[in-house]
């Protein structure tokens, strides 16, 4: 959960239910001598740890805690989209939680309505009908999740770019969290029923999004990645110039490993309203000595004065130049 809270702010809100639920618990533990509440302390102070180091990183460096849902709101602001109503925040996240990954929740419900089934038949003990401590407190947290979610989103601060991600979590908890009831409030707990209920879970995976397509889609920077690579191997201490038409050139740097010798032409932020520098100043402000650009741009016809564009690398996008002065 610490880690999860020092890559991504999605994070938080489970995190900060996780510390709460740890504060009950360190709160009733100090009922009984016996117990030792160590372990609840510095699991309390790891949950909260690094959002209070990021936000004082905000508050020092950026004046503001919460600098990254600005700079979200801002974004979007330059994208021109305006705040969501009602019915756009209901076909939002509620949607995609439901619609592009159903099985999770599909799932859950059907461990639910087997356990409510075998319960009104008198096939569950007693003592297990009530339900799980456990697994109310985890569905609570992905439902605060979920509720975070919205309300980011309501308040134009939720993720911009593929929003489907922060529900990740939310989806694999599900998972986990249905094989824990059937486990748990169940008579058909078996190796075999487990196994085919495994098998069929798959199955329906790959029928409703083929395993191929999820994997091209997880490829589609290859190209970006490609060259990335090609450039750690045979020019790891060149400054590099990118010419982009998208964001790929952060698939690029990720993949050289040195991104502080990379210099991007036009970043493609619509918050900066500047227009990129001519061309030859930009190579000679930097000192670039490579320089990438994808197939059929107007930078490879560029006049460069005296400097001369060489090509190095050719790949199914880009093309990858030496510039010779």
């Amino acid at each position: 959960m610490a880690l999860a809270c020092a890559s991504r702010y999605e994070a938080w809100p489970v995190a900060v239910g996780v510390v709460a639920y740890n504060a009950w618990d360190l709160v009733e533990a100090r009922k009984h001598s016996s117990v030792r509440p160590g372990r609840l302390m510095m699991a309390c102070g790891l949950g909260l740890a690094f959002p209070l180091v990021w936000m004082l990183h905000g508050g020092l460096h950026h004046n503001d805690p919460l600098f990254f849902l600005e700079r979200v709101s801002k974004y979007r602001a330059a994208l021109g989209q305006d705040l969501p109503n009602w019915r756009q925040l209901l076909g939002g996240y509620p949607r995609a939680l439901v619609a592009v990954e159903p099985l999770p929740l599909a799932g859950g419900l059907s461990a639910l309505g087997l356990v409510i089934t075998q319960r009104a038949r008198g096939r569950i003990a007693p003592a297990d009908r009530s339900p799980s401590p456990r697994a109310m407190r985890v569905a609570s947290l992905l439902a605060l999740q979920v509720a975070v979610l919205v309300f980011g989103e309501a308040r134009g601060g939720a993720p911009t770019h593929h929003p489907e991600r922060a529900l990740l979590a939310v989806w694999t908890t599900t998972s986990f969290l249905a094989g824990f009831i059937w486990c748990t409030r169940s008579t058909v707990c078996t190796g075999r029923y487990l196994a085919g209920s495994a098998a069929i879970y798959v199955l329906l995976a790959h029928l409703m999004a083929p395993w191929g397509t999820r994997l091209a889609e997880s490829r589609l920077r290859a190209p970006e990645e490609e060259l990335g690579h090609k450039l750690a191997s045979l020019y790891p201490a060149k400054t590099v110039g990118i010419v982009t038409n998208d964001y790929g050139y952060f698939a690029i740097m990720a993949a050289a490993g040195t991104p502080g010798r990379f210099e991007i032409w036009s970043r493609h932020d619509p918050r900066e309203r500047r227009a990129p520098t001519a061309l030859p100043a930009w190579i000679d402000e930097h000192a670039l000595s490579l320089l990438i650009v994808p197939h059929g741009s107007a930078v490879q016809n560029a006049s460069l004065g005296e400097a001369q564009l060489v090509p190095r690398h050719r790949s199914e996008q880009f093309v990858l130049y030496s510039i010779e002065r």
